[in-house]
């Protein structure tokens, strides 16, 4: 039998999430877990608040709904997996504590846009060859000769190698969660050009674009500057290829599961029947 929490539960839970206390939101969690209770009821609960709160938001003119809809598409995430695995106490866990990731920066800071490098106006043709001017979101001085560096390097930095370079990175936090979510559209003259949807791109900062710009330096991509840009088309992401890689991972270990000397003497000796589709397995990579 289930334990049953008062709605109030719930308004605390998010009070705990709003102000970033981490020992609060961990000691509610270990609560709900003692008390055995419902998290269908949980996730409708939690669904509620959220959709209560932005319609209030939105009401009221104010400008923090970003961050309601980003935890909107937590739990609602977390709700599918629950219903897809059955561990429903596991991705209600994981969906409070995924908020919590974003609430690392002052809001001032989240609400600003970052500044993004300004596109140069082609130039006019003409008789004597100038040098293309130059522009950088970070770096003072970039290196001309490119093929020098992507010899020493040993790994020229494209659209096509970026998901695997990417997983290589050292980029961490909020950082490494937004550019997760963007796409790699093109590299030119040591710029990356990301497309992203509106809800990741309108919180990036130049601190943002700044952690990833080191994090390559360190990996011997050096010189680099950052353009984010807005788009809805975007389906080539790191978030997207690490989903892919991790259900592929999962068959896989099923697969040596059911093929296991342990399964094989179970069914001969005991005459135990396991098959695929009673078997679950927990990714805490997740």
């Amino acid at each position: 039998m289930h334990g049953v929490l008062d709605i109030s539960s719930t308004t605390k839970l998010f009070e705990a999430i709003f102000s970033n206390s981490v020992d609060d939101v961990i000691n509610e969690i270990k609560r709900y877990k003692s008390l055995d209770v419902n998290y269908d009821i949980l996730f409708d609960r939690a669904l509620s608040f959220l959709h209560s709160s932005m319609v209030d938001g939105v009401l009221s003119s104010e400008e923090s709904n970003q961050d309601l809809h980003l935890y909107y598409q937590f739990f609602t995430n977390g709700l599918i997996d629950a219903k897809q695995t059955g561990n429903k106490r596991d991705c209600f866990d994981i969906a409070v504590l995924r908020c919590l990731t974003f609430s690392g920066e002052s809001d001032n800071t989240l609400k600003k846009k970052p500044k993004l490098v300004k596109k140069q106006e082609p130039e006019k043709p003409s008789i004597k060859k100038e040098e293309p001017t130059k522009v950088s979101v970070k770096e003072k001085v970039i290196e001309s000769s490119d093929e020098a560096n992507d010899k020493k390097n040993g790994i020229k930095l494209t659209p096509d190698n970026w998901l695997d370079l990417f997983e290589k990175l050292d980029l961490s936090g909020p950082s490494r969660a937004f550019f997760s979510n963007l796409q790699l559209q093109k590299v030119e003259k040591k710029k990356l050009f990301f497309n992203g949807t509106n809800l990741f791109v309108e919180r990036i900062n130049e601190g943002d674009s700044d952690n990833l710009i080191e994090s390559l330096k360190r990996l011997g991509h050096d010189g680099y500057s950052v353009e984010v840009e807005s788009s809805e088309s975007v389906k080539n992401t790191p978030s997207q290829d690490w989903v892919k890689k991790r259900k592929k991972d999962i068959q896989e270990f099923k697969k040596e599961i059911i093929d296991s000397e342990l399964l094989m003497n179970l069914k001969e000796n005991f005459g135990e029947e396991i098959t695929e589709d009673k078997i679950t397995i927990t990714d805490h990579e997740e």
